[in-house]
């Protein structure tokens, strides 16, 4: 439960990619099983003229991957029953080279203890800003702002 997440405002700053082109084809598959925070997270990416796709579990998630070109994974690391860990191996049996995301409330001390390591891959702990999102997904995309 992250209340300062769910009163995130968000900016409308869509990415622009290094060619100038918007990063509007860009498909990204958001994950996380709780409603309040998904849907936050939807309108925050979606005002990076990013396409979201979201699913509350990584079942849902690899179900939506199969049918779809996912284009970056951000999910939240604490899943029920499968958890982002496994979901991003799987995803990547399927669509390797994914760049992903992982989002936790957990600090990576209380991950390590939890699933025995941490993913070698961008972690950004919540609650966390619009602007720090926005940064990471274009780190990962390989875009850059659009200058305002």
């Amino acid at each position: 439960n992250h209340p300062t997440l769910r009163r995130a405002v968000v900016e409308e700053r869509p990415i622009e990619l290094e060619d100038g082109t918007g990063a509007g084809g860009t498909t990204v598959l958001l994950v996380d099983d709780d409603d309040g925070v998904r849907h936050v997270l939807e309108r925050m990416v979606s005002s990076l003229d990013l396409r979201v796709l979201s699913a509350g579990d990584a079942e849902e998630a690899l179900g939506i991957s199969a049918s779809q070109s996912i284009g970056l994974l951000v999910c939240d690391i604490a899943l029920p029953r499968l958890n982002g860990y496994v979901l991003a191996r799987r995803l990547a049996g399927v669509s390797p080279g994914t760049p992903v995301l992982f989002i936790s409330g957990y600090s990576r001390d209380v991950i390590r203890d939890r699933y025995g390591h941490v993913e070698d891959a961008p972690h950004l702990a919540k609650p966390f800003t619009f602007t720090a999102l926005a940064s990471a997904i274009r780190d990962l995309i390989g875009a850059k702002a659009l200058a305002a």
